[in-house]
């Protein structure tokens, strides 16, 4: 008898013990752990863009300034503004590309960056309208056919649910607007040495940092624009880097909403 009793109580020692952990797991992993995860993305995000050889940024600079090249053109608001959506806008990388006086509003899942953003935006002579801190599947701040475009790069690998987002985006866009896009995305020629790297990468930022590098960018956003046009590219590497060579294939354009 005294033996069971015993053995009940490091049973139940045991038990309580483990639950305990649970919790303080638990709750690091629902609390905690995705506020490191937002710092881990803004920081290797930046990290990113300092390790681009340079050829790789002089394409990028090259593409983006193709990708937004009409922004002008686009529908305005009753005031006649150019209102402007980035989500994702992370440190404000693309913000140099926005014609002068555009009314900007921004968007991320965190707040760490508004500061850099508030900061740039005074340079570059845009207007930052708001800062709204949501994921892109949750824009119910933004008001229908309110914005002339909306902007993403390096960002519908991170999305949860991309349709649903892809159709926030079309809700939030004036008649005319575009939704302008720049996505790494996975080798497409089957198995190669670029997907085994890819492979690599992709497992420790997905866990970092969100990342879910997809293959079919371009048939879900076909699905909720019916005028999309798409381009495909690979950024340069000479200088042989493994991060560039396995992050190089891109998928870039824009879709109209009639």
């Amino acid at each position: 008898m005294p033996v069971l009793s015993v053995m009940a109580g490091c049973g139940s020692w045991d038990s309580g013990r483990i639950a305990k952990y649970g919790i303080a797991i638990s709750s690091f992993y629902f609390l905690v752990w995705p506020r490191i995860q937002e710092r881990i993305e803004y920081s290797l995000l930046k990290l990113g863009h300092e390790m681009q050889t340079k050829k790789g940024l002089e394409m990028m600079r090259e593409v983006k300034s193709e990708l937004f090249s009409h922004l002008e053109a686009l529908p305005r608001n009753e005031k006649g503004e150019l209102v402007i959506l980035e989500l994702g806008i992370s440190y404000g990388a693309n913000l140099k590309f926005y014609p002068s006086g555009s009314r900007l509003i921004a968007s991320d899942i965190h707040s760490i960056g508004v500061q850099e953003i508030t900061e740039k935006c005074e340079k570059q002579g845009l207007v930052l309208s708001e800062y709204v801190e949501a994921p892109a599947e949750d824009l119910n701040r933004i008001a229908d056919n309110s914005v002339s475009a909306v902007v993403t790069t390096h960002v519908t690998c991170s999305m949860a649910q991309m349709d649903t987002a892809l159709r926030e985006i079309n809700r939030v866009l004036m008649p005319g607007g575009k939704y302008y896009f720049l996505e790494h995305t996975r080798e497409r020629e089957g198995y190669t040495l670029r997907h085994i790297a890819q492979l690599g990468f992709f497992l420790p930022l997905k866990v970092l940092m969100y990342c879910n590098c997809r293959l079919d960018q371009a048939q879900v956003i076909k699905k909720h624009f019916d005028n999309v046009d798409i381009k495909h590219t690979v950024l340069p590497n000479k200088e042989g880097s493994l991060l560039i060579f396995a992050l190089g294939p891109h998928v870039y354009g824009n879709a109209t909403k009639e």
